[in-house]
């Protein structure tokens, strides 16, 4: 059934295709198309039931054509030697596709649990008519049900006939499609040792020499490169307990005259830039499995705690006026604790950014070039920080949450309003720039998810957090700004 070349991005792939019928015969269909080696077992004597289908013989054209590409052994898996030989197999392979249902490889004693045991990396793709966990979890399904009882057959045919089915089996079409989907998405995120680089060179040169009044010519050379890079790996000797990672590093060189001040329009020179960040975690998760729980997938898998370190450093610039750029800024969405930086240094940085930015309340001056750079969203800028965090799930259904952030500024934390307005070289109280303690905060939490009928889950919560200001939010007097807080409460429903 295959051939002994194979191309495609999915070259090198090996699949261990335990499925009959349509639905996942279609799924690895898709993938040997793509250039997997998909190895397909069958049962001793009969082989695949769908062999049977048309004139039952070796040119039925229905199995033939579901199952090109492919190699085929027959392999009782169930006996001694056949469970040897199979484990032997999981061993090699990428990936397993299977559409028993839920129950049947665990009682065979060959669910996910004891699979991964052989091959930690293997993608497990299950394919059944009701799901892992539904009340229906234990029949079984085909395409004309799926049709029947999701409505299908309802708005199909004759508008004063009975229910019709749809003439291909689209369910089931649908079901290996999706399927296939599932197991390349597995492909993109199980990789748990990976690194990447990206680096981009601009080179832009804008004459404007023959504008109107004053003439000039906008430049700028610079390079960006962003290393990233995670890794997961259980710890040796206890397969329960992992060990991850992930880290990035970026920065910014290069040189332009678009970000100026008055006195670098007049003699040409260029603003170095020079930015710079970087953040990293590591953390260690011990996974429990619940008694009689279902396979993978099953809310009755959690891990009972997980523990994670992270830090981050931001190069900071007190002065965006002057002849250096070393502002660098964590992407919005990077959240670091539920205080510091996502409720006060947000409000500080946006009000003076704003203020900086109107002429209006710099006695109608322009905005000063440069004052685009200033962080108005509360984003780690200008900042390193520690952050530890815990999660701690005694029950399937509670979380106990609890983390930390210990935070200072890289550089002098000036106010650019009272810069620009006043010449005071302060922080946005008016206290000395040059203390750089943001402080400490502590955060916590918890979650419970209640089950409710036909799988629905009502999922309450609350969190909270206190800062305790450092240095950093001094006034002039030296007084610090009283310990801000904030409480939360969450619910949810999840289906």
């Amino acid at each position: 059934m295959a051939e002994n070349v194979r191309q495609g991005p999915l070259a090198g792939v090996k699949v261990l295709d335990m499925t009959e019928h349509m639905a996942g015969p279609y799924c690895t269909m898709i993938l040997a198309d793509m250039g997997a080696e998909v190895i397909k077992l069958e049962r001793p004597g009969a082989g695949d039931s769908s062999r049977a289908m048309g004139d039952g013989s070796e040119r039925n054209p229905y199995f033939r054509y579901i199952n090109r590409n492919k190699h085929s052994l027959t392999l009782d898996y169930k006996s001694p030697r056949g469970r040897e030989i199979f484990l032997k197999l999981v061993a090699t392979v990428d990936v397993l596709v299977e559409n028993y249902r839920p129950t049947v490889m665990d009682r065979a004693g060959l669910g996910y649990d004891v699979l991964r045991k052989e091959n930690p990396r293997l993608i497990y793709a299950q394919l059944s008519g009701f799901g892992s966990d539904g009340p229906y979890r234990e029949k079984g399904g085909f395409d004309l049900i799926a049709q029947g009882m999701g409505g299908i057959m309802h708005v199909t045919g004759e508008p004063d006939g009975p229910p019709t089915s749809v003439g291909l089996p689209i369910c089931d079409l649908g079901t290996g499609m999706w399927a296939a989907q599932g197991v390349l998405a597995g492909f993109y995120d199980k990789g748990p040792n990976q690194i990447g680089v990206f680096a981009t060179i601009r080179s832009q040169n804008t004459d404007k020499t023959a504008a109107p009044y004053a003439g000039y010519t906008d430049n700028i050379v610079a390079a960006a490169v962003d290393v990233a890079g995670h890794f997961a790996t259980p710890v040796p000797g206890n397969p329960s307990t992992y060990l991850y990672g992930a880290g990035e590093l970026a920065f910014i060189l290069g040189s332009t005259n678009q970000l100026r001040s008055p006195n670098q329009a007049l003699t040409g020179q260029n603003t170095t830039i020079a930015s710079y960040g970087f953040a990293a975690s590591l953390g260690v998760v011990h996974e429990t499995r619940h008694e009689g729980a279902a396979p993978s997938g099953d809310p009755s898998t959690w891990g009972d705690v997980a523990a994670q370190l992270e830090v981050g450093y931001a190069s900071g610039d007190a002065n965006p006026y002057d002849t250096t750029e070393h502002r660098f800024t964590f992407d919005p969405n990077h959240k670091v604790g539920l205080l510091l930086f996502d409720e006060v240094m947000r409000w500080q940085t946006a009000r003076a950014s704003a203020a900086a930015q109107d002429p209006l309340l710099q006695n109608g001056a322009r905005p000063t070039p440069g004052v685009n750079l200033l962080a108005s969203n509360g984003g780690v800028f200008g900042a390193e920080y520690i952050y530890p965090t815990v999660i701690v799930r005694p029950k399937p259904w509670l979380d106990l949450k609890a983390g930390a952030v210990i935070a200072g500024t890289t550089t002098d934390l000036v106010d650019p309003y009272r810069v620009a307005t006043q010449g005071n070289y302060v922080n946005y109280r008016g206290g000395d720039a040059k203390r750089h303690d943001l402080g400490i905060e502590l955060d916590g939490g918890f979650e419970f998810r209640i089950k409710l009928d036909r799988a629905l889950r009502l999922q309450l919560g609350a969190q909270a957090g206190v800062l305790f200001p450092g240095g950093a939010f001094a006034d002039a007097s030296g007084s610090i700004m009283n310990a801000p807080y904030m409480v939360m409460g969450r619910a949810g429903m999840q289906f």
